[in-house]
């Protein structure tokens, strides 16, 4: 297929899911600040620190899906229909497996983790090990979902994966009703919903992919040597995601026994920020993935680099022209968002660090996303996990010395900025990247395009005065010269070319 055909494929399938996460952004502002008041703030950092723990398990979740997709994805740029089913069906024999010995696993020793390991007040423990419960169900359900998910995206079909997203809306406003409403213990309620919708997600992916996409009816299939190859991509993705998992939701775990839940649910709160900006640049990124894998399989190198350049490029710039107005006005943004009497001094802190980190990490999935779709990734992950495992032991030595819990968002800032070097080094020598082009049309575009326009941001927003107007005044106008320097200083003549003429055709 030609790549202009690609590109055009790669533009609408993003702005589709735009109109997702727009959708999705808007209903988890409005649930995330009913549920605050709810849940209150001590339910609210009891359930996210439960959840931390099965998010041991469900973080796994990532690691599954970005393997599923890279062996779907590399199945439909080799064009047999045949092998894609037997991979697909191989897929869904090991997830559900490895779902039934995870579940057993998770709830054998539940009861420890709750009791004697984290920080829950008494008289909450018999609610927090049901809630607890039914994440370990909720995760088992949203495993089995991934190779019919991962058929969408492979597929790029990205208006059925925005509709799906619909749906899943549709549920989660319905979940915060039945909490508003409900006489039962709020806590749990929540559990139990969050659970049913899980459930009613994944029953709608299989239904559509059963009977609308060749290669998705599961049958019994057992090869040794493509269970070999499958079982050693996923066992070394495994272990990087083991290593995420670690670091993400360790330090979950570690802030609470140092802090307690208060400190958890300003760390859930920066991650909700986190996650809904962040769903700017994955939107793009989603569009652009399949791309880079069929590109691989189909041997096309060139195409593959200036995807990954572009996209690497592009994802943050994506996410700096929303995350620059809101580190800078996060105590206005929260207390607007959830009331003046719910946001502490850490929730600003943590979101706005937050906010940072993922900047810093923007570059990361164009590049795992090519060392992955040459199946080759065990130095990969052996390298950057084990780096990154170090987040967890020196965020206990700075807390068990008098640090404040920040510190451990400026250390994982620190960690992942040393990781993408590596990463680039290990593109270098598995795929042949350019490492002097990379930073060429990705690194000095960004830089120059960026910190001017920060400073600039930062100087003209304090003229503006401290009320609703004022933070409206502050957005607008870091927006327009964001958006300024990236045209002039950030684009090349061709890709300033394409958005003129993409604008004007919209104008039109």
């Amino acid at each position: 297929m030609p790549n202009t055909t690609n590109t055009k494929r790669i533009a609408k399938n993003t702005l589709l899911l735009y109109f997702r996460m727009i959708l999705v952004s808007v209903v988890s502002l409005f649930t995330t600040r009913i549920m605050l008041e709810q849940l209150g703030v001590e339910n609210f950092g009891i359930y996210n620190v439960v959840g931390g723990i099965v998010g041991f398990l469900g973080m796994l979740n990532g690691s599954m899906t970005s393997a599923t997709q890279r062996f779907l994805a590399f199945e439909l740029g080799s064009g047999d229909v045949k092998s894609y089913n037997r991979v697909f069906s191989m897929l869904l024999t090991i997830f559900i497996a490895l779902s039934v010995i995870l579940m057993i696993i998770a709830l054998a020793i539940g009861p420890w983790l709750i009791n004697d390991f984290i920080v829950i007040p008494v008289e909450k423990r018999s609610v927090a090990m049901l809630v607890y419960y039914f994440s370990v169900v909720t995760f088992f359900v949203s495993l089995i979902a991934i190779p019919y998910m991962s058929s969408i995206i492979a597929h790029e079909k990205m208006g059925v994966y925005a509709f799906m997203s619909f749906i899943e809306v549709i549920l989660k406003l319905v979940l915060v009703y039945v909490l508003y409403i409900s006489a039962f213990d709020k806590l749990l309620t929540y559990g139990f919903l969050t659970m049913a919708v899980a459930f009613m997600i994944t029953m709608s992916y299989c239904v559509y992919c059963v009977y609308k996409i060749k290669g998705c009816n599961y049958h019994f299939f057992w090869e040794k040597a493509l269970f070999r190859q499958l079982l050693s991509y996923i066992g070394w993705n495994l272990f990087g995601s083991v290593t995420a998992i670690l670091n993400y939701q360790g330090q979950t775990i570690v802030l609470n026994l140092f802090f307690g839940p208060l400190v958890n649910a300003a760390k859930a709160i920066s991650d909700k920020i986190n996650g809904i900006v962040g769903s700017f640049s994955n939107n793009f990124f989603m569009a652009v993935r399949p791309q880079i894998i069929k590109s691989y399989a189909s041997g096309d190198l060139d195409y593959m680099f200036k995807l990954v350049n572009r996209s690497s490029k592009f994802s943050f710039f994506l996410l700096f022209l929303l995350t620059l107005p809101l580190i800078m006005l996060m105590q206005k943004i929260l207390t607007l968002w959830l009331g003046a009497n719910q946001v502490t001094t850490n929730m600003v802190v943590f979101s706005q660090l937050m906010l940072v980190f993922s900047l810093i990490n923007v570059f990361e999935s164009p590049i795992t996303t090519m060392i992955q779709a040459t199946g080759n990734i065990k130095k990969y992950e052996i390298i950057i996990g084990s780096g990154t495992l170090l987040l967890l032991p020196i965020c206990y030595y700075l807390f068990t010395i008098g640090f404040p819990a920040y510190y451990s968002l400026i250390v994982l800032i620190l960690i992942y900025a040393v990781a993408q070097i590596f990463r680039l080094l290990i593109a270098k020598q598995q795929v042949g990247l350019s490492i002097r082009y990379y930073f060429n049309s990705v690194f000095a575009p960004v830089i120059i395009s960026s910190a001017p326009s920060a400073v600039l941001s930062y100087y003209l927003c304090k003229f503006f005065p401290d009320n609703f107007f004022g933070i409206i005044y502050s957005v607008v106008t870091c927006l327009l010269i964001t958006l300024l320097f990236v045209f002039f200083l950030g684009l090349n003549r061709s890709e300033k070319k394409t958005s003129i003429n993409f604008i004007k055709a919209k104008l039109r």
